[in-house]
């Protein structure tokens, strides 16, 4: 056998263990490196989304907001007027119903109801 050969495998026979850590480690530091990539992307499409307004067009716009309120899972707006209302928009942005109540709409959220608040309003309640 080639003396090259045995002294390889002595060598990492004599040093998995710090093979192994440094294996780890690179995936350690990988894994943070992809996921503050992804967050930081995540982060500047929401805060384009919300510079856009996109969400609050759904409710007809700035303008029309005239009251608004989260009380649980429910986001309690009233509305200047209420025909401009996108309920398709506010079904894909994650409201799973509506209730309408004189001069206020009630909107039922499943999943989430402070990051659906978020995205719509552009605030923390």
């Amino acid at each position: 056998m080639n003396l090259f050969v045995v002294l390889e495998r002595d060598f990492f026979l004599e040093n998995v263990y710090w093979i192994a850590a440094l294996v780890a480690l690179a995936f350690v530091v990988g894994f943070f490196l992809i996921d503050g990539f992804l967050g930081r992307y995540q982060l500047a499409k929401e805060k384009r989304m919300r510079d856009e307004k996109v969400y609050i067009k759904a409710l007809g716009g700035e303008g029309n907001v005239l009251w608004k309120e989260l009380e649980g899972s429910r986001i309690i707006v009233s509305l200047q007027d209420y025909d401009l209302l996108d309920k398709d928009k506010l079904h894909d942005y994650g409201v799973s119903g509506f209730l309408k109540m004189s001069d206020r709409l009630v909107m039922v959220v499943k999943k989430d109801p402070e990051g659906v608040y978020f995205k719509l309003f552009g605030s923390r309640p």
